[in-house]
């Protein structure tokens, strides 16, 4: 469920901690397309230099000039140290504590992606029930889009959908409403979409069909609004937790448990002695000593001066220690 996705989310993308120099506008293409259809295609898009989307950080789409006006961007995958026309590329599953890799493309493609933002909506067209905003996030193999109307709640509605095959789940009573801040939470992770606002689902998680071979992903993320013009606050792009296909058990073929036995897998997915790669990668409940009472990572980082100089070292983050109960 949605819960078990908060836990393992991992950062690609937070617009809240800006790059130097360049900024975020290289990121972003902004939809030419007039197809009022949310959120729009890449085909005719231009880079948001072209546009001024990016506002103290955060995203503008402004579309509240008629009920008809659209405005949509996608997001890309950059590297701002590569050059322009070599920046974009996939989203990889390598985290930083496997060390440096001598070849990153060498990794596994993140396919599970997961939008948050607070969206505030500052304008709104006359009102005609059309108004509403869209994200859409791709896993190599299907794009499912979830859409939210704009304006009075009791009118409202949201939907997910799957591109090229219709409608997977929908509810009436949701809205977004104009002058007011909402917290919405996007999921399509392991084939199925969770959407949520203000902490809440607001349709019933919809399960698309298993595939094999999906596509690597370098443009997971797509926005929309038509009618309306909303400010996205607090953007934050994180994809699952990847484990690879790295020792024998469990990882081209199934591996079967007997009963009260556990498959183990290390916190270090890329570098982890685990069930994986043991002999016996089956480990009884009986071989389990003492019992998890404290959550206390992850770190943060923290800094000290001494004699003048400052150093870096890592602490607790406090704000994200917790019994488990």
């Amino acid at each position: 469920g949605l819960a078990e996705i908060r836990e393992m989310m991992f950062p690609v993308f937070d617009m809240t901690c800006p790059p130097k120099g360049s900024g975020w506008g290289a990121r972003w293409l902004v939809a030419t397309d007039p197809d009022p259809r949310l959120p729009a295609g890449t085909p005719g898009n231009r880079a948001a230099g072209a546009a001024p989307v990016i506002q103290n950080d955060a995203l503008v789409l402004d579309a509240a000039e008629s009920p008809q006006a659209m405005a949509a961007v996608t997001y890309r995958h950059f590297n701002l140290d590569r050059a322009p026309e070599d920046a974009e590329h996939p989203v990889w599953v390598w985290n930083a504590y496997d060390g440096r890799p001598a070849n990153r493309e060498r990794f596994p493609a993140a396919h599970d992606f997961v939008l948050t933002c607070d969206v505030e909506v500052a304008a709104a067209a006359a009102a005609t029930g059309e108004a509403c905003f869209a994200a859409r996030l791709l896993d190599g193999a299907d794009a499912v889009t979830a859409e939210v109307s704009v304006g009075p709640k009791a009118a409202g509605r949201a939907q997910l959908t799957r591109e090229g095959h219709g409608g997977l789940a929908s509810a009436p009573g949701a809205a977004l409403q104009t002058g007011r801040t909402h917290r919405l939470e996007f999921a399509f992770v392991d084939r199925r979409a969770h959407l949520a606002i203000d902490g809440k689902l607001v349709v019933a998680p919809a399960d698309l069909p298993q595939v094999t071979g999906r596509k690597s992903v370098s443009r997971p993320l797509q926005l929309g609004a038509r009618g309306c013009r909303v400010v996205l606050h607090n953007l934050k792009l994180y994809r699952d937790v990847h484990y690879t296909r790295f020792g024998t058990h469990g990882t081209e073929s199934p591996l079967t448990l007997g009963p009260k036995e556990y498959y183990v897998l290390g916190d270090n997915s890329g570098n982890s002695q685990d069930s994986r790669k043991w002999p016996s990668p089956a480990v009884p409940e009986a071989d389990f000593i003492g019992k998890p009472f404290l959550v206390h990572q992850p770190l943060r980082q923290g800094r000290v001066t001494v004699g003048g100089r400052e150093r870096a070292f890592q602490t607790l983050d406090w704000s994200r220690l917790r019994w488990v109960h």
